[in-house]
């Protein structure tokens, strides 16, 4: 049996024991927002004991420590499993006593409980890791923390792990990188650095926190640029605590803390849509954009044969190709989809039989609307690791901003935002809606399907050139 197994069944059994109801004072959503107090910051840990470690910390000298980490830290992070890390709610509660510092609780949630005990002993903000629960009852409990004004942080391991991360906004949820291997109890800190990128690309607003085996100067800088905060403990317990104080201070940035790139040029990506000549396409590489569409729907003016998008993507360096497709095609479809040539999907009024059809053959699905669906559809969909795209009503027409705005950070954060974008109105959108990438085809195009270069050119650096705010 696995540990995380055996802790399930621990929790289980604990939980039956602690109340369901009562009246709690809420949090004040204190923990992201100290956390982007200093780039990078430090969640110091109350860890009494570990099963690798054994005894790290008499709670005798509890108070002492709390003294060290309110001079160099931005949170507390507190173990509140008693059997395995010798910690308690009851310890959680006496160290709410020693700091005005925000509070992790680092438990195993599995159930609401949990989280009422936390907020009930003064924690700030909750622990959920993916792998202990699925992705819609880590969606319940972090609903459950935001409405008891607590923050979130989310523990991953692997990248496979994305696809289960709650639809909860960067304000309110930072993600954590375990480096430790479940499987062997392994750490290797290459896994936080092979991660981070992939969890930037997705939640480019989104604070990323390292965890566990960090113990030197030389751990903290092989990291800091992949990440945007530490959750370290037995490092800070066993007698190197203040050289990793010293390491954080050194590569510490002057100023608010904020995502390692959000200080960058915008990190929004570009697609570039209806490519049908190889001139355009040539343009699109030296451009960077990241990816280009090659439309396959019969009714568009920017309809190419799969041969030629074949002998177009030949060309392809380092952009992804799109293949945008409606539902129904048929055996088009599986032609397609079994072209060799598209990093995705694009597909407007898709069935299961298609989608299951798309991921059998390990392709991206990117979900079209040329309107803004149910937050529960889109939230479903994000959850199984797709992205989505909205656009206009009609060919060349502004997508609704006014509604898309209003979706949760975790929705936008994987949204191809299309419909009527220039050169002229893109920035705007970008700052308005804070998309995963915008997509334009008509509004650099001289005619359907023949771009127009200096369009092309002028829509890149307005998105280039917008700094995120």
């Amino acid at each position: 049996m696995s540990f995380l197994s055996t802790i399930r069944r621990l929790k289980e059994e604990e939980v039956q024991s602690l109340p369901s109801t009562g009246t709690l004072d809420k949090s004040k959503h204190l923990f992201i927002q100290s956390l982007r107090s200093a780039y990078p910051s430090l969640i110091a840990e109350v860890k009494p004991k570990s099963p690798s470690k054994g005894d790290l910390l008499s709670l005798s000298k509890v108070p002492s420590i709390i003294g060290r980490y309110n001079k160099h830290a931005q949170a507390i992070s507190v173990l509140c499993d008693h059997t395995y890390f010798g910690g308690g709610y009851d310890l959680l509660a006496s160290v709410r006593t020693m700091t005005d510092l925000p509070i992790l609780a680092k438990e195993f949630i599995i159930d609401e409980r949990q989280i009422m005990a936390a907020r009930r002993a003064g924690a700030d903000a909750i622990l959920l890791i993916a792998a202990l629960n699925d992705a819609q009852k880590n969606q319940e409990l972090a609903s459950a923390a935001l409405n008891l004004g607590m923050d979130i942080l989310f523990e991953i391991h692997t990248a496979e792990e994305l696809s289960s991360v709650p639809a909860i906004d960067h304000e309110h949820m930072a993600i954590g990188i375990n480096s430790r291997d479940l499987q062997t109890m392994r750490i290797d800190l290459g896994t936080i650095r092979r991660i981070a990128p992939l969890v930037r690309e997705r939640f480019p607003n989104h604070l990323i926190i390292a965890e566990s085996g960090m113990r030197s100067g030389k751990d903290i800088d092989s990291l800091a640029g992949s990440v945007d905060g530490f959750l370290i403990g037995s490092g800070l317990l066993e007698g190197t605590g203040q050289s990793l104080f010293d390491a954080i201070a050194a590569v510490r940035k002057p100023g608010p803390g904020v995502p390692a790139a959000a200080k960058k040029i915008c990190t929004t990506a570009i697609k570039l849509c209806g490519i049908t000549r190889s001139e355009d396409l040539a343009l699109c590489e030296e451009l960077g954009v990241e990816y280009i569409g090659f439309n396959f729907v019969p009714s568009s003016p920017r309809c190419i044969s799969i041969d030629r998008a074949k002998a177009l993507a030949a060309g392809l360096k380092q952009s992804k190709a799109v293949g945008i497709v409606i539902g129904g095609q048929g055996a088009d479809l599986g032609a397609i989809i079994g072209s060799g040539i598209l990093e995705a999907i694009q597909i407007y009024d898709a069935t299961l039989t298609e989608i299951l059809r798309i991921k059998a053959d390990g392709l991206k699905i990117i979900h079209a609307w040329r309107s803004v669906p149910d937050h529960d559809v889109l939230e479903t969909i994000i959850a199984s690791g797709d992205q989505i795209l909205l656009d206009g009503m009609r060919n060349g027409s502004m997508a609704d901003l006014d509604t898309i705005s209003r979706l949760p950070e975790g929705i936008r954060s994987q949204l191809f935002l299309a419909g009527g974008m220039t050169a002229t109105n893109v920035a705007p959108a970008i700052q308005r809606v804070h998309p995963f990438a915008v997509d334009v085809a008509s509004g650099i195009e001289s005619a359907p399907g023949i771009k127009d270069h200096g369009k092309m050119q002028a829509f890149v650096h307005a998105v280039r050139s917008l700094t995120k705010k």
